[in-house]
């Protein structure tokens, strides 16, 4: 991790077209400001890992439906035998 000092007006380059830039800071906390492409995403890092959960969720409910759906083929199947 890198970690860097900053003051107020002051920015760190990411790549060549991400900028965030501190726009104050007091008692413990920093108001940041980013200037990147749209077709970025930024989110806080609180609401990234509850998209993320969100996702894995989702992915395991589709396998879970996948595997019913399979299973419900394997019983036709052997109903018909």
């Amino acid at each position: 991790m890198l970690v860097l000092s900053r003051r107020k007006g002051e920015s760190v380059m990411l790549g060549d077209n991400i900028e965030i830039q501190i726009l104050h800071a007091s008692g413990g906390q920093v108001r940041l400001g980013i200037r990147a492409p749209k077709e970025l995403a930024v989110l806080r890092g609180e609401l990234f890992s509850s998209v993320r959960q969100g996702n894995h969720e989702a992915a395991q409910m589709a396998l879970d439906a996948a595997e019913v759906t399979e299973l419900g083929k394997l019983l036709k199947k052997k109903g018909q035998d």
